[in-house]
């Protein structure tokens, strides 16, 4: 009786045995995380260090150059000082020394922040203007937001954007004034 309890118990164990599964996991293995060769600026201010990594961005990926300029006038933000034009401006230069980024598109992003003159004025020539002159407007009004930015923003210098939006003024009247002189020449021919 004993061994038939025991052949019993040892057929049942068995039987246990084999309906049990072993699952099985597997591990996949953690995602390698890419460093970014050329990280954007970020902080609360507009310093050494700060322009130091946006020069080692820019010497890596040059074609980062409105992006990290347009976040190191969002930096200066932070603390407004009228000498984050020469510190950017700095920057620029020395990018252009290394031959890291053109003497023209510096020029262009420099005066697109930090100038009263507009670097966005396409040539106006007034056969093509009555086409054209609401988006150059456009472009224009676009342009003094980025003043803003630059100017009064980050360097507070309300006195240099007013001035850039009397610029804006100035020559929206000029194009307008341009083409209804043009508009008025075309009149006068059509009536002799």
């Amino acid at each position: 009786m004993k061994m038939k309890a025991m052949t019993i118990l040892f057929c049942c164990a068995l039987i246990c045995a084999a309906c049990v599964q072993t699952k099985r996991v597997e591990v996949a293995p953690k995602p390698i995380q890419m460093v970014d060769p050329c990280p954007i600026p970020e902080g609360y201010l507009l310093d050494d260090a700060t322009i130091a990594q946006a020069e080692a961005s820019l010497r890596a990926c040059p074609s980062k150059l409105d992006s990290i300029t347009a976040a190191l006038v969002e930096i200066g933000k932070d603390k407004p000082d009228r000498g984050h034009r020469q510190v950017v401006g700095k920057m620029l230069k020395g990018l252009t020394a290394e031959g890291k980024i053109s003497e023209r598109e510096a020029k262009r992003l420099y005066g697109k922040y930090f100038e009263v003159n507009f670097v966005s004025l396409p040539d106006l020539r007034p056969m093509s203007l009555p086409e054209k002159i609401d988006d150059i407007k456009q472009g224009l009004k676009s342009e003094l937001e980025y003043k803003r930015h630059g100017l009064q923003e980050c360097c507070g210098d309300k006195e240099l954007y007013k001035r850039a939006e009397q610029e804006y003024g100035r020559l929206v009247n000029y194009m307008e004034n341009l083409l209804y002189n043009q508009e008025y020449v075309r009149s006068l021919n059509r009536t002799y």
